[in-house]
């Protein structure tokens, strides 16, 4: 493979033209990804805030704290589903705070409680010290009986980050297979796009001072690969045209007949010469040659 021919060139600022194209849309699918995940959860926690109190502490004077807490460890789960849930009353008192999760991305004693009061619902990435991320939300809430509360529901990262890995591996493994393949198949076809030039350059080869009316061959491509051979036909057929004075044609074929004619010349001088020397006195038998007479 020659590094220097166009074919080479072209394949290659094909193979960087996909492998940057390529680039841009993994790096846009990947911020893409992460933002709609993220997003995605944040909307899961915001309902999941609502519904505990929605269902559970609008009317928490009637029912009471136990049912409250028996309530959220049934329906919600969140040791199983991995989520972090905390009921703080405007005083500062906790009326549930879940468990630790079964897979143990995080340790719920860790997360800092919020600073009291807070009036309008949030959001924000809560940084553990043992190296995990929560997205946490909280939620001001108002029972009916006046009573405030603020519920905090929590969710790692790690189901996020997983997801994303997969599409950094994907994307690494993938990205160089394509370029590789988009290289071999940028040179086959380069190869095959470059065959008529190829064509055109042997025709023209094979055309000499005594094949001057041949023709490079036309291939139909609508580009200027037929216009450039269609040129080269015009032009040496301009040339070429009879009674054109100083045209290839004519000059090549005057030069053939001077060469030819040089030849015969030159031929029949060589024919004079040894017709000479065989009437010369030396190669005459003795006694047949005199010398001619005075005048």
């Amino acid at each position: 493979m020659i590094t220097r021919s166009i074919r080479f060139r072209m394949a290659l600022w094909y193979a960087a033209l996909l492998a940057g194209a390529l680039s841009l849309f993994g790096a846009a699918t990947y911020i893409g990804l992460e933002r709609y995940l993220q997003r995605s959860l944040e909307e899961s926690l915001i309902k999941q805030a609502r519904s505990i109190g929605d269902v559970l502490l609008v009317n928490i004077n009637q029912s009471g704290e136990d049912y409250v807490d028996n309530e959220i460890t049934e329906h919600y789960s969140p040791e199983i589903n991995g989520r972090f849930i905390r009921v703080t009353r405007a005083d500062g008192k906790q009326i549930f705070v879940s468990g630790p999760p079964k897979d143990g991305t995080f340790d719920p004693a860790l997360v800092p409680p919020s600073k009291l009061p807070v009036t309008q619902a949030f959001s924000r990435e809560v940084e553990m010290s043992d190296g995990h991320e929560l997205l946490l939300h909280g939620l001001p809430y108002r029972a009916t009986d006046g009573t405030q509360f603020l519920i905090e529901v929590a969710a790692p990262y790690n189901q996020i980050e997983s997801v994303l890995r997969g599409l950094l591996l994907t994307l690494a493994l993938g990205l160089p297979l394509i370029v590789t393949l988009a290289i071999g198949g940028g040179y086959l076809l380069m190869r095959r796009a470059l065959r008529p030039v190829d064509e055109i350059r042997q025709k023209a080869a094979q055309i000499t001072s005594r094949s001057l009316s041949e023709r490079l061959p036309v291939i139909h491509t609508g580009d200027e690969l037929e216009r450039l051979a269609t040129d080269l036909n015009r032009t040496h057929s301009f040339n070429c045209s009879p009674g054109r004075a100083g045209s290839s044609c004519t000059e090549g074929t005057e030069l053939t007949h001077r060469g030819a004619r040089h030849d015969r010349k030159r031929s029949g001088r060589d024919s004079a010469i040894v017709k000479d020397r065989r009437r010369s006195p030396g190669n005459l038998p003795p006694g047949s040659w005199r010398s001619p007479k005075p005048t």
